[in-house]
């Protein structure tokens, strides 16, 4: 047995030992916990609630660019295709009674879906589409949807809008597929992301040309788009009552003129002359043009009717516009409201 002075040493240096662990556990821990804590503060964000980024940003009626809706998506533009979605829009979705009243319609609207199998048919009526704006557009774009008097204008800026949040085809009620639409625009390359046709071009050498609108494409939230916009409702917001009304302006307000203004404009900015691309191939009676993302199809596309373009039964015939609510026996009879 170890003599009393000699255990007590050994006890003192076990404790002692012992302390030493102990503080050197608990600094341990500690460390862990501060490089764990650093950790987490290393990457800000990496702990949010992933709902908050679902929900949509309050719009701000004091701005003075429209917000995009926030479910338009953004993709770099090597990345953004044109969805496989078909847009129509009627006074009716219900097909059995279109069937009823208009056969010949029902027989258009069938062209589409037969010739596009793969592609989503989405057929809105006048309220749905009233329906669609107010909920995806609210604030400055769908007040000024609704102060629009005559039906026509507001499917003007419905095409618009919906290509810009959904993305996809857009064609008029009045109009037969001649072409499936994998085939309008080329494959090959980087992928295309807005599709315009021309309606109609003056001579070679001379200025005037004006792009169609009964038949478009885009990738959602495109440059465009989010731009024709912005000069519709800047244009809605200041007219008058009279303006508003007068179907003579219905072209220069919702229609055929501001969209071919802002195409030319986005190519403007590539340092791009539309109407002399257009001039320095023939008049684009056929094939497209290219100019990176965009094309533009020749007059033979969407206006095979036209003298210039080469007929309905040319390859590259896309479209036939029946014009069931034109100019003269539709929307701009005695100034009513009908639709295109």
């Amino acid at each position: 047995m170890l003599p009393a002075r000699r255990r007590a040493s050994c006890y003192s240096q076990l404790t002692a030992a012992t302390l030493v662990l102990i503080t050197l556990a608990l600094l341990a821990r500690s460390m862990q916990s501060s490089l764990l804590d650093h950790s987490v503060k290393s990457v800000p964000g990496e702990r949010l609630n992933s709902s908050k980024a679902l929900k949509s940003p309050r719009p701000d009626s004091n701005q003075t660019k429209l917000t995009p809706p926030s479910t338009v998506s953004e993709p770099p533009p090597a990345a953004a295709k044109i969805p496989r979605r078909l847009h129509q829009t009627w006074k009716t979705s219900n097909l059995s009674l279109v069937a009823e009243h208009e056969p010949e319609r029902r027989q258009w609207f069938a062209t589409w879906v037969d010739m596009n199998p793969d592609y989503v048919h989405v057929l809105r009526d006048d309220a749905a589409s009233d329906e669609f704006v107010a909920a995806r557009f609210p604030g400055r774009v769908a007040a000024a949807y609704n102060r629009l008097p005559l039906r026509v204008q507001k499917t003007d800026l419905y095409r618009y809008l919906v290509l810009l949040d959904e993305g996809g085809v857009y064609v008029d009620a009045d109009t037969a597929c001649l072409k499936p639409i994998d085939r309008w625009w080329p494959t090959d390359g980087a992928p295309v992301e807005f599709v315009a046709g021309l309606e109609w071009d003056t001579e070679p050498g001379t200025v005037g040309l004006q792009l169609c609108q009964w038949a478009m494409a885009a990738a959602p939230g495109h440059p465009i788009l989010r731009a024709l916009v912005d000069r519709i409702v800047a244009r809605i917001e200041t007219a008058s009552d009279a303006d508003l009304v007068d179907v003579d302006r219905v072209i220069d307000l919702t229609g055929p003129l501001p969209w071919t203004l802002e195409v030319a404009q986005y190519l403007k900015g590539m340092r791009v002359d539309l109407q002399r691309a257009v001039n320095d191939n023939g008049g684009c009676r056929a094939g497209h043009l290219r100019f990176k993302e965009v094309v533009v199809l020749g007059i033979t596309a969407f206006s095979p009717y036209h003298p210039r373009a080469g007929g309905f039964g040319h390859p590259d015939a896309c479209v036939n516009h029946k014009f069931a609510g034109g100019w003269n026996g539709g929307w701009k009879k005695s100034g009513a409201a009908k639709r295109p």
